[in-house]
């Protein structure tokens, strides 16, 4: 019985620190200037400025439930990071009776699970400070269309 309750409060345990191990912050070493999002060619651009005194390394962007890498706009003599987010669906896949005719379809590549729940207007972005990976929430992107 001993064994069981240990096991539990260890399981337990595991659970509720992974779930409060997860926060996003308050103070970045950065502040946000303005963030925008637009349409091009079947791919959402967001497009984030910011000012800081620091050298921040952005990581990833987080839109809805995906994912995208952070490239810097070097063009602008202001701070900038983009990030782009496909919205083409698969219209390129075959669907028959005839499996020969399916034969060419590419399996639908898994999303990476984002570690938090964002609503429409919002966009997460991951940096880090030191060796430690930091998140901080946006909450209001603006749509350009």
């Amino acid at each position: 019985m001993k064994v069981i309750k240990a096991v539990l409060f260890l399981v337990l345990s595991f659970i509720v620190m992974s779930c409060a191990s997860f926060k996003f912050e308050s103070n970045p070493p950065f502040t946000i200037i303005s963030a925008f999002t637009t349409s091009d060619n079947g791919e959402r651009i967001i497009e984030i400025e910011y000012t800081s005194d620091k050298e921040i390394t952005f990581e990833k962007m987080y839109y809805l439930d995906e994912t995208a890498e952070v490239a810097y706009d070097e063009s602008s003599e202001s701070k900038k990071i983009l990030a782009s987010f496909s919205q083409q669906t698969f219209s390129d896949v075959i669907l028959d009776s005839d499996p020969l005719k399916e034969f060419g379809n590419k399996p639908k590549v898994p999303k990476e699970k984002i570690p938090f729940r964002l609503e429409g207007g919002e966009v997460a972005i991951s940096y880090k400070e030191g060796e430690q990976t930091m998140y901080y929430k946006i909450e209001k992107v603006t749509k350009i269309e």
